[in-house]
């Protein structure tokens, strides 16, 4: 059987507020199941991947205290070991890390993997990605209008990682400008005049065969 060393999950249970059992598809894992108190089931979509969104929110309701330094989802949890390894879950079942340019702006340090969030159990979380058909790193993708990207990021400096940049045509020759110096594969998308057109991007990752 399938088990999951203490490192692997934060010692306080989680409360799950969403009941998915009338959904078919892909359970997640007993193991992590049993830690999360829910099968969250990932349905198959036809031409488009299954989309859930992770974040940190305030009981005020902020998502980020924008504040230069302690802008980030982290500052709003406290950096809780819930959150992290809930995130940590998220991105491991995932093929694709969407994210808006803004975000990479404010954590420039920060490569949204399970290893980075959650270093102690890489292992377990690797094993997850195994079972469940997947890359061993997942694609990360930026939503960017103009292109404006740190060229100096994190995420660029990681040799196994492929980065997609899902931008528009005025913002396509900065993206490649500001990405020339790369380590990570980086490939350029234009999903729109001045606007990226979100369902045609997501229907294009879905044909490349992402399916979460």
């Amino acid at each position: 059987p399938w088990t999951l060393p203490a490192t692997a999950y934060p010692a306080t249970p989680f409360t799950p507020l969403i009941d998915d059992e009338w959904r078919s598809g892909l359970e997640l894992a007993e193991p992590f199941a049993a830690v999360l108190g829910a099968r969250w089931t990932i349905p198959t979509r036809a031409g488009r991947p299954y989309v859930v969104m992770g974040f940190a929110v305030s009981r005020d309701g902020r998502i980020s205290f924008a504040t230069p330094g302690h802008a980030g989802g982290g500052e709003v949890s406290g950096f809780n070991a819930n959150d992290q390894w809930i995130l940590s879950l998220m991105r491991a079942r995932a093929d694709v890390i969407l994210l808006g340019d803004g975000t990479l702006r404010v954590e420039p340090e920060h490569v949204w993997t399970h290893q980075f969030m959650w270093p102690a159990e890489t292992e377990s979380f690797q094993e997850l990605r195994r079972h469940e058909g997947r890359q061993p790193v997942p694609v990360t993708a930026f939503l960017s209008l103009e292109g404006d990207l740190p060229p100096d990021a994190a995420v660029f400096a990681q040799p196994d990682t492929q980065v997609l940049v899902l931008t528009t045509e005025k913002g396509a020759a900065l993206a490649r400008e500001r990405t020339s110096g790369a380590v990570a594969g980086v490939e350029i998308r234009i999903h729109g005049e001045e606007s990226v057109d979100l369902p045609e991007a997501l229907a294009a990752l879905a044909a490349d065969g992402h399916r979460s």
